[in-house]
């Protein structure tokens, strides 16, 4: 898998500002919450090379430059391509216009007329490729001063005399055994003025000039040679092999180099640190040695690029750190600062947007912005494609009046809806890139196989198909409403069969609440014809019905069945359906007209049924003119809210209301029922003895007997 050149300049563009950005905020940090934390510091520095190193190509939910760059795709769109032809209406995959107007170019012109070169879409090529020349000529030249700094170094080991000093070595071994290093290390006297410094990563090398030795004890150079040895301990020349990487990758950016500058000053300030506390000696021996390594700094040279001792930074400032040195610290990085650099690096490494695919719905309206970046799309197609000029401008009328839907287009083909140029520019597209619903097709074929589906029955399903432009409610609706022929019909019964019918569970609740409506078995049907074309949504029916576009007898089957659940507009998106029957029933007690009836439906479930909240309203006079005069005629049957809220009985009239609706008792017997449990304190033994003595009334005694037979059962 190859990279295109333009994707990969792009991603170092944005690798540039994460470094950029990630430096400043440790330089941040670093200067305000890190003066006497050194391993913090050096580690959160580090992070800076190790990013650099890192390839935005990865992305997480936790990375803060993920976050920064989400990139929000719908299921599709990310291409505009068919992924099964590798191509769509809108042009080749991965090609862009300047591409494939270079590709047509050389090939002599489409339709007779010589496409000229665009000099603007030539220009972002151009540039990204001279970037790219100087990028390697600077990578090259760092690379080239680092193998000639590396040989220096190698030739200056090669030219040390063979004899060794057997004394030092010893001293210089039990040293490292007290400061727990466990790697073999040799020692080598240069006679040249360079070090000391540390030389290689898996066997590392002392290199010691013999000028500082000359006339001195080893305990005089003790702490250097310590600190020499911490460096080994830290494996500081793999981590400065990691920091030269990133500056040969990323020569030309100048807050690389800047870090890199503060990364050597916390490596030798950690040095400091973990040389006290290995050698547990006081901190001005220490500072003493460094100034004797100081009076050398004229005659010892630096060693390039290797971690060592380096008298050019022996300064005041590193000189009042390691006096101002506490000695009760432990000697190596704490653990803390290990797990804020883990966690730190989390945050930071992933560089890749974060990508989220969302599924298109069909129903969203495009935008006038969106259906004209598609024409744009479509007017580099067209050339690809070879149209003529009058099939151009019709094709491009067409698309722009469908919104450039791509199966709309398909179906006005299949339905031979097209005039004769838009048929011909449309049929010279699908033959240069391909059918563009052919994804769609062969996941059809697919289950047309499955379900043991004929060749003529699997095209015959094809057809319906394409001819919908793939609308599943729209061919379910034409199955349903019978204006399939007899082969699409058996074609479509046989996937019903395999697969289940996509609306089985919504129709079978449909049926069940038509039957306790009352609807015969046709006005069911009927009613179902209705439902299956609005796709068994609630709000689609109601559309259907506000805009008359139901039949007759779908108008009067739905009126039927509303008459016995309230209105469908109550039913949406209502997490209280349950209830709507009790307050149909309130609303009926209460002799509410329509207007009314609705308000109080909606003002219900705009409060969710909350006592408190409907009191606050009517307070503070926020109620519409329905809504009080509904209010009002409540309070009529049960009393004022504010005494109802109080009603120890309220649970009680909510029971008795529900079972009457269960009972199925007259607007009369549930009024009778309401004030005379009112009066016996909801007693259903006081009703009973009061039956027997005949003192109820003629509809409160029919009201009596239909609770109990409820009851009964």
């Amino acid at each position: 898998m190859t990279l295109p050149i333009s994707d990969f300049f792009h991603s170092a563009l944005a690798q540039v500002w994460q470094i950029g950005a990630l430096t400043l905020v440790v330089a941040f940090i670093v200067r305000r919450f890190c003066h006497r934390r050194p391993h913090l510091a050096y580690l959160l520095w580090m992070l800076v090379i190790v990013k650099c190193l890192t390839p935005p190509i990865w992305s997480s939910p936790v990375g803060l430059f993920s976050l920064a760059q989400i990139d929000v795709r719908q299921d599709g769109d990310a291409s505009g391509t068919n992924p099964a032809s590798g191509a769509g209406l809108l042009g080749p995959s991965g090609e862009s216009p300047a591409q494939w107007t270079a590709r047509m170019e050389a090939d002599g012109g489409i339709g007779g007329a010589t496409i000229a070169a665009d000099a603007e879409a030539g220009r972002f090529p151009s540039a990204t490729a001279l970037s790219g020349w100087i990028w390697l000529a600077g990578t090259l030249l760092m690379i080239g001063v680092t193998v000639l700094g590396w040989a220096r170094c190698r030739r200056t080991i090669v030219r040390c005399p063979k004899d060794k000093d057997a004394g030092l070595e010893q001293q210089i071994t039990d040293l490292a055994r007290r400061l727990r290093i466990r790697r073999p290390i040799e020692v080598f006297l240069s006679d040249e003025p360079v070090g000391p410094a540390v030389f290689g990563i898996f066997k590392p090398k002392l290199i010691l000039p013999r000028t500082l030795l000359a006339s001195r004890s080893f305990e005089q150079i003790e702490p250097v040679i310590a600190h020499e040895l911490v460096h080994v301990r830290r494996h500081d020349a793999a981590m400065m092999l990691m920091e030269l990487a990133a500056k040969i990758v990323w020569w030309f950016h100048p807050l690389v180099w800047w870090a890199g500058r503060h990364i050597g000053r916390h490596r030798e300030r950690c040095c400091d640190a973990e040389t006290v506390a290995g050698l547990a000696c006081r901190p001005a021996r220490y500072a003493r040695c460094l100034l004797d390594v100081l009076e050398h700094k004229q005659e010892l040279r630096t060693a390039f690029l290797l971690p060592g001792v380096r008298p050019v930074e022996v300064t005041s400032r590193r000189l009042e750190e390691i006096m101002r040195r506490v000695t009760t610290f432990r000697g190596r990085t704490p653990h803390y600062c290990w797990a804020i650099a883990i966690l730190a690096a989390l945050l930071v490494l992933p560089g890749s947007p974060l990508v989220i695919e969302t599924v298109a719905d069909p129903n969203d309206e495009i935008t006038a912005e969106e259906v004209q970046n598609k024409l744009a799309k479509l007017e580099s197609a067209v050339w690809q494609a070879g149209l003529s000029t009058d099939e151009t401008k019709a094709f491009l009328k067409l698309a722009e009046r469908v919104k450039c839907d791509e199966k709309v287009l398909m179906s006005l083909r299949a339905n031979g809806k097209l005039s004769e140029v838009e048929a011909k520019g449309v049929d010279k597209l699908v033959s240069h890139f391909g059918n563009p619903v052919e994804d769609e097709l062969a996941k059809l074929r697919e289950g047309a196989t499955q379900a043991g589906l004929t060749a003529e029955e699997t095209k015959t399903a094809e057809k319906v198909a394409e001819r919908e432009a793939f609308d599943e409610k729209a061919i379910i609706a034409l199955y349903e409403t019978g204006k399939l022929s007899e082969v699409e019909g058996k074609a479509l019964e046989k996937l019903f069969k395999h697969f289940g019918h996509p609306y089985a569970d919504e129709l079978e609740k449909l049926t069940e609440l038509a039957k306790e409506a009352g609807l015969t078995d046709a006005e069911t049907e009927t009613l179902k014809h209705g439902f299956v074309r609005a796709g068994c949504e609630v709000e689609k029916v109601v559309e259907l019905k506000k805009s008359g576009g139901l039949s007759e007898k779908e108008a009067t089957a739905l009126k039927k069945l509303e008459a016995h659940l309230g209105k469908l507009e109550y039913h949406i998106d209502n997490p209280r359906d349950k209830e709507i029957p009790t307050l149909l029933k309130l609303a009926r007690l209460a002799e509410m007209n329509e207007a009314e009836t609705d308000a109080m439906m909606a003002l219900f479930k705009r409060v969710d049924l909350d006592e408190g909240e409907l009191l606050e309203l009517k307070k503070s006079g926020k109620l519409s003119g329905p809504e009080a005069a509904a209010i009002v005629k409540l309070e009529s049957i049960f009393g004022k809210l504010e005494d109802f809220a109080k009603n120890p009985r309220k649970e009680e009239i909510s029971e008795l209301l529900d079972a009457s609706i269960q009972a199925d008792l007259s607007l009369e017997e549930t009024k009778a029922a309401l004030k005379l449990a009112a009066i016996i304190n909801f007693e259903l033994e006081v009703a009973q003895r009061l039956k027997k003595a005949g003192r109820l009334t003629d509809v409160e005694a029919k009201a009596l007997e239909k609770l109990q037979r409820l009851l009964e059962r």
